[in-house]
C-alpha cells in the first residue's frame, strides 16, 4: 500500500501526458484499497467532491480492466 502523504504527488500526476505515468499514478492509488477515499478526504488541501468522485470512477475502471485482462489471459 502506498504512503498517504505521496497522496498529494500522485494527485498532481494523474493528469499526467505520460500514459505510463497515468498508469503508474493508478496502480499506486488502487493500492490504498477501500480507504483511498477515507485518505483523499484527509489531505491538507482534499479534492472537491465532485474530484474525489473523478478519482475514485478512475481507481475503479483501473481495476476493472486488470480483471477483465487476468479474466481473458485465463480464457482459451
Amino acid at each position: 500500500m502506498s504512503d498517504a502523504k505521496d497522496l498529494p504527488y500522485l494527485l498532481n500526476l494523474l493528469n499526467d501526458s505520460s500514459s505510463r505515468v497515468q498508469l503508474a499514478v493508478l496502480r499506486e492509488l488502487a493500492s490504498f484499497g477501500p480507504s483511498l477515499e477515507h485518505e483523499l478526504l484527509r489531505l491538507e488541501n482534499p479534492p472537491d467532491p465532485i474530484e474525489t468522485d473523478y478519482i475514485i470512477r478512475l481507481v475503479q475502471e483501473y481495476r476493472k480492466n486488470l480483471v477483465k485482462n487476468a479474466w481473458n489471459k485465463t480464457t482459451y
